[in-house]
Parts: structure tokens; C-alpha cells; sequence
């Protein structure tokens, strides 16, 4: 049998064959039924049953299959999308894409044009590993250099935003952007401070920098917005974003990079801008798009996390009081347990941490489950 490559999950764990999607749970064919914890990498904000995402997908492809909104054609949604990403978040300008990586691409691709239109030689670019930005090689560079067969000699690595002007001072005037995760999920959910944000931003603005947040895990519902970076980044606004995960619900691959006005009267000159693909965006995603946001709005989703935020602490504060755990961190939908032993067998590559997200539509149930699943774990 053909096989298909596994990135960090023991393989002493047996496959299991999933039969049955709906709500929270994943049915299997042995009658067993269980929660992702991960929640699918964080992007099923809105569970596994939505049918009216579901239509709004069938429905474009059947309907309009190709639209090139680059190209000076549109289909309503697509327009209604633009605005969407740009007013929740403050922003003038997007270019879809297919993924998170893509959208990272993308987000320093609107950096590059930015600063060879001004006439600026500024290709660095700051970011601050151990973290995850894609799995594309620039990508790949700027989060975990040590997956990076050739590393980019236009990536500058920073251990922490107090030390960049003075351990990268010889670098800054030719660093176009610093890119952050909005927060730094693989190092363990250490979120950074306001101080740290507010440091940043005027560490940017003092060295004619644009500030690119990374929100493709943080961003569309796992804080009480759509933006990570005001929930979970101060408030701080950066001049670039780039979005993923949740933003089609994880029902369909979408990405979307977002730029400021600054930003955008310059790369929105004649023939400045020249990012493409294939999908100029993929019809079926920006639809899906449209029916989750439509979806999250109608049923006040996003005031769930204030509920689902103090459910996620009681489970840790209640875990560490037991000593079951060494610590936990916890904030909008998202909890990490950290343990002082190998979990790997529960599927996770991490070998001493538990990672949790839940979703949007959790309720009662679903917290007695994920508790119970925890303890299983443990024992």
C-alpha cells in the first residue's frame, strides 16, 4: 500500500478510520467516538456541521467555477469579503491566496514591493524563531531555520523584541519588515507582553520598518475578534497581516494577506503589484468565507470565547491543583498543559505538552468530554 508521509507522530499509534463527521466529534469505525483536542490545528472554529457553509461552497462551484478578481472581474462575494477582511481589521487592501504559508508569502511579497517601489534597498527580514510561518522554504527559514536545508541570507533572527536595536542595531536600516506571530503558539502559548507590543511597533516606526503579524493560527475566532493582534497583540496595529486556518471554518484551504494604507498607495500603483496564482482567489473558499463570517455574525459566535475562556482555565488551574500538571497557559479559545512526561502517545508530536482549542460551538458536553479525555490521557 502506498503511504503517505507523517510529520512528527509516533509510529507506534495506530491508524484509525474515520467514518462520521458532525459537531465536535469524529466517529470512528469501531463504534468509538472522540474530540480533537488541537481542533484540526485550530481552523474547525465552527465544528464539523454547518450546512449553510457547505451549500454557499456547492453552490459557487456549481454556479461560477472561475473568477479572476485580479484580472477586473468579481462576483459579489468576493467584493464583500475585501471589505470584510479590511474593516474588521483596519486595513485597505488584500490579495487571496491558498493557505497560511501562501499568505505569509504573500504578506512579504507586499513588503518587497513596497520598498523596491519607494526605491528603498530593504530585504531583511526579522523574525523570531523557534515559531511556525509555513512550510514553504522562505517560510520554513523564518520560523524554524533548523528545517531550512538553505538558509536565506535575508533572514535576521531575533531572540526577543528588547534586544533587537541593540543586538540586530547594524542590521535595522536595511530590514523591511519584522514578521510576529500574534502569539507564539510552538514555543509553548507564551504570549508576548503589551509593553513588548507597544515596543515593537515604535521599534518599527523609528527604523522605517513595516511590522507584519503572522494571525494565520490566532486570527478568525480564537480571541473575541477576527484580528489575533487585538486581542491577543495589544491592540497594536500592524501594517501588514496574514490570515488561515478558520477563515473558511476549515471547510476549504484559503488564505488572505492584508495591508494598511501606507502600504497600499504604494503597491497599488500601475504594474507594482505582481503576486499571482493560479486561484485568483479560488470561488468556492470565498464563498465559504462569506457564509462562515455571515454564520459567526448571526449566532454572536465571538462572544462565546468570554464563556469558553474561564472553561479552559478551570480545567487547567484544576489540573495543576491535583498535580497532574506542571503548569498551563490559557487564553480566548486556546489551552496548553504542560507535563513533566511523554504524551506522544495520544497523537500529539509535542512529547511533554497538551495542546486545546475549542471551538466556537462548544458547550457543556463538550468540556465534561475534554476533561475526562484529559484524565484518560494522564492515566
Amino acid at each position: 500500500m502506498a503511504k503517505m508521509l507523517s510529520f512528527g507522530i509516533d509510529p507506534e499509534i495506530k491508524k484509525r478510520k474515520v467514518v462520521k463527521t458532525d459537531g465536535y466529534w469524529i466517529h470512528y469505525d469501531d463504534g468509538a467516538r472522540e474530540i480533537d483536542l488541537w481542533n484540526g490545528a485550530t481552523s474547525y472554529t465552527l465544528g464539523y456541521s454547518q450546512p449553510k457553509v457547505f451549500r454557499a461552497i456547492s453552490e459557487a462551484t456549481i454556479n461560477v467555477t472561475r473568477c479572476l478578481a485580479n484580472c477586473y472581474e468579481y462576483i459579489d462575494e468576493i467584493d464583500e469579503m475585501n471589505e470584510v477582511v479590511c474593516r474588521t481589521g483596519n486595513f485597505e487592501s488584500v490579495q487571496w491566496v491558498n493557505s497560511g504559508s501562501g499568505a505569509v508569502e504573500a504578506a512579504i511579497n507586499m513588503s518587497d514591493a513596497y520598498w523596491k517601489e519607494i526605491g528603498e534597498d530593504k530585504p531583511l527580514i526579522i523574525s523570531f524563531p523557534t515559531g511556525w510561518h509555513g512550510t514553504t522554504h522562505l517560510t520554513k527559514g523564518l520560523g524554524m531555520p533548523t528545517l531550512a536545508k538553505v538558509p536565506s541570507e535575508r533572514h535576521v533572527y531575533a531572540s526577543s523584541v528588547n534586544m533587537i536595536e541593540t543586538g540586530l542595531a547594524d542590521e535595522l536600516p536595511r530590514v523591511g519588515c519584522i514578521i510576529i506571530e500574534t502569539v507564539p503558539w510552538f514555543k509553548g502559548f507564551i504570549e508576548y507582553t503589551p509593553e513588548e507590543w507597544v515596543k515593537l511597533r515604535k521599534i518599527c516606526d523609528d527604523n522605517n520598518i513595516l511590522m507584519i503579524t503572522d494571525d494565520v493560527m490566532m486570527g478568525w475566532g480564537k480571541g473575541a475578534d477576527y484580528h489575533g493582534y487585538k486581542c491577543f497583540g495589544g491592540g497594536v496595529q500592524p501594517d501588514i497581516t496574514a490570515i488561515a486556518k478558520s477563515l473558511v471554518g476549515g471547510f476549504y484551504p484559503l488564505g488572505v494577506a492584508a495591508a494598511n494604507k501606507k502600504v497600499t498607495d504604494v503597491i497599488d500603483r500601475f504594474k507594482v503589484w505582481k503576486h499571482s496564482h493560479t486561484f485568483q482567489p479560488p470561488v468556492g473558499g470565498i464563498c465559504g468565507a462569506k457564509a462562515v463570517y455571515d454564520v459567526m455574525q448571526e449566532e454572536k459566535l465571538l462572544d462565546n470565547v468570554h464563556w469558553i475562556q474561564p472553561k479552559l482555565q478551570t480545567i487547567g488551574t484544576d489540573l495543576k491543583n491535583k498535580g497532574l500538571i506542571s503548569d498551563y497557559r490559557s487564553n480566548g479559545t486556546i489551552l496548553f498543559l504542560d507535563f513533566a512526561y511523554d504524551v506522544r502517545k495520544a497523537g500529539h508530536s509535542r512529547y511533554d505538552q497538551l495542546r486545546i482549542c475549542a471551538p466556537l460551538i462548544a458547550d457543556e458536553e463538550y468540556f465534561q468530554v475534554v476533561s475526562k479525555q484529559i484524565e484518560n490521557l494522564i492515566k
